[in-house]
């Protein structure tokens, strides 16, 4: 009895290792595949109107004209020279400190 349960465990292993090495090389057999076509392109509708054309842009109008300058009066008397600072007093003289002798 014993013997007939390990003849079925290996027919039923050998069944299965079977398939995964049938699996494994289609996986391997699908890696090395040619890439599938690319999509077909869409068709194009002959009867599409043409885009309408873009209409002149504005034309730009001239800048104002630049005045004159203002006339210069000739008559305007000179700007009168700048005072000079007052003079700085000179300081007084420091009184002798008593009861110090120098030297």
């Amino acid at each position: 009895m014993n013997s007939l349960k390990l003849k079925k465990l290996l027919v039923h292993g050998g069944v299965a290792a079977g398939l995964g090495v049938g699996a494994l090389g289609l996986g391997a057999g699908l890696a090395q595949a040619d890439p599938p076509p690319p999509p077909p392109s869409p068709t194009v509708d002959v009867n599409v109107p043409p885009v309408p054309a873009v209409p002149a842009a504005p034309a730009i109008p001239a800048p104002p004209a630049i005045p004159a300058p203002p006339a210069v009066d000739v008559n305007v008397p000179p700007i009168p020279p700048i005072p000079a600072p007052p003079a700085i007093p000179s300081p007084p003289p420091i009184p002798p400190v008593p009861n110090v002798s120098v030297g």
